[in-house]
């Protein structure tokens, strides 16, 4: 377990190093209003990933962990990849139709459709389940170099922003798809799309799915209000702020999910006690690691935010800064406490009755914040809103976490 802590760590730090090198590099190139725009577009893209990827990866995680080394794992497994593929032949015509509006017919958002591509060969769970992380470290270690290289030779100016997309996602997609193709047919499998396994999974998965996709219009698709409502350079000093936040949050919950096959193990041998044991221990880990990254981004504010914004920073922004702080323990204790308890005991209605909350009370209110107070009013109602989301999953666990962690340590 140790090693793959320190595994995942640098997958994750080399996760967090391709977006944000992108991100200071084109920041400091390119003007903020095309910095923007490319945000805009992207966060299309983004959304769409929950479709391809992570909208999958929490129940997959789960049935592969439980079912590997065992004859029903290739049968996951295709049930997995048929579903990434049918996830992303809809991206593309939902893009396709996207275009058709006059905000998206635009060169650099035909170029972005490779991050479709990019996000369908994230196979993080499986190399995770295969204890392959070494290789998935590599892929992105050599990826992340590639990237770098492609960045300060062909990225001089705003209209070199085509080629950030192509950059970005191409070296990580054919290195992927050569290792995947590897590992795989060592492993004797062979990919058949089963339509009968794609509809079982898309049965099986639609209230995550459903969830994720909610989650993904407050956090993701948030972009695209910003540039509708506001403007472009207001969609950019949000980005900044969104991504220095969220960097510490990827981690977080990867390292959570390390110990999914320990809680589902417990789970089928009926250890319940033993399932809010280990739960309470990750719960109090995540919550230190959560503060920790505050008091850490706090202290470095002076130095971060000006780095990024340049004369676009100001007070005001900082105020901005630390109240999106809040997001972290917040986003990291509900993401733990839905994905490691609840999905994991199949509660996952529990997690689309929350969806439902987000969508048709959250999201608007939101959304009239934003319009009426601008991003100060956006920022202080989507932390209102994640600390009511956050509050729902901490009473659902039917146990107090901090207690039993608490009568653990007291007992030893």
């Amino acid at each position: 377990m140790k090693k793959s802590i320190v595994k995942i760590t640098f997958v994750q730090l080399l996760l967090l190093l391709i977006p944000i090198t992108v991100n200071i590099y084109l920041l400091r190139i390119i003007s903020l209003d095309v910095y923007g725009q490319f945000i805009f577009y992207q966060s299309v893209f983004n959304f769409l990933s929950i479709l391809i990827n992570s909208g999958l990866a929490n129940d997959s995680l789960r049935d592969l962990s439980f079912h590997y080394g065992k004859e029903k794992f290739i049968i996951k497994l295709n049930e997995y990849i048929s579903a990434k593929l049918f996830y992303l032949g809809l991206s593309i015509i939902f893009c396709l139709i996207v275009s058709l509006n006059n905000n998206f017919n635009n060169i650099l958002f035909y170029v972005s459709f490779t991050y479709l591509f990019y996000f369908f060969f994230d196979f993080m769970i499986l190399y995770q389940v295969m204890d392959k992380i070494g290789t998935n470290l590599n892929i992105n270690l050599v990826s992340f170099l590639f990237t770098v290289c492609g960045l300060f030779l062909f990225v001089q100016n705003d209209s070199d922003i085509i080629y950030v997309p192509l950059i970005a996602t191409i070296p990580f997609i054919i290195i992927n798809f050569l290792v995947l193709s590897l590992i795989l047919k060592k492993n004797s499998f062979f990919f058949k799309f089963n339509i009968s396994l794609l509809i079982c999974k898309i049965k099986n998965n639609l209230k995550i799915m459903v969830s994720n996709i909610i989650s993904a219009i407050v956090t993701k698709g948030i972009f695209i209000f910003i540039g509708i409502f506001l403007d472009m350079r207001a969609v950019a000093v949000y980005s900044v702020l969104d991504q220095i936040v969220r960097a510490p949050l990827i981690f977080i919950n990867r390292y959570s999910s390390l110990f999914t096959p320990k809680i589902t193990s417990k789970i089928l041998l009926n250890d319940l006690v033993g399932v809010k044991l280990l739960f309470s221990k990750i719960f109090m880990s995540v919550l230190l690691l959560s503060i920790s990254t505050i008091i850490i981004l706090m202290q470095l504010s002076d130095f971060i935010l000006p780095f990024f914004l340049k004369e676009n920073y100001n007070e005001t922004i900082k105020t901005l800064f630390f109240i999106m702080l809040l997001c972290i323990p917040l986003i990291s204790l509900s993401s733990l406490c839905s994905v490691q308890y609840h999905i994991n005991l199949h509660n996952e209605y529990l997690i689309f009755r929350y969806s439902l909350f987000l969508l048709f009370l959250g999201f608007p209110l939101i959304l009239l914040f934003m319009y009426l107070f601008q991003i100060y009013g956006l920022i202080i109602c989507y932390i209102t809103i994640e600390f009511l989301v956050t509050l729902y999953f901490f009473i659902k666990l039917e146990f107090n976490p901090i207690r039993v962690f608490y009568e653990y340590i007291h007992v030893k």
